[in-house]
């Protein structure tokens, strides 16, 4: 924490920052004095992991009962497809909530740094009582 020009600052980094008088980040501000809650939500999957699955399960199944030749590339790409599924990391959104309503304010794959924002935001809305 440090002061400057009356507020406290509870967390920066690369395009956020959190205060005891606002929250900033994307080119967007709140004001703290209106947040009343902080939250962290993992998003529904994406349209590419959807997309794997809805292609890839059927060409999987296409490609175990197909007596063609063709299987094999319909296996290797029903199996890249799963495999990407698989190793993609689900999106995190941090959600402010006030008087006004809840607002999605950042989204990334990054639960750790969410979870310090979401800390720090915490902290402000104590800090001013």
């Amino acid at each position: 924490m440090t002061k400057k020009t009356g507020e406290v600052e509870f967390y920066r980094d690369a395009g956020v920052t959190v205060t005891s008088a606002r929250f900033s980040t994307n080119g967007q501000t709140i004001a703290m004095s209106g947040v009343t809650s902080v939250s962290i939500h993992k998003d529904p999957m994406g349209a590419i992991e959807v997309g794997c699955l809805i292609t890839g399960l059927p060409l999987l199944y296409w490609g175990f009962t197909s007596p063609d030749a063709r299987p094999v590339l319909l296996l290797g790409f029903a199996l890249v497809g799963f495999a990407a599924w698989i190793i993609s990391k689900p999106v995190y959104s941090l959600i402010l909530t006030s008087n006004s309503g809840k607002k999605k304010m950042l989204k990334t794959k990054n639960k750790e740094r969410l979870v310090k924002i979401a800390a720090a935001v915490e902290d402000a809305v104590i800090y001013r009582g």
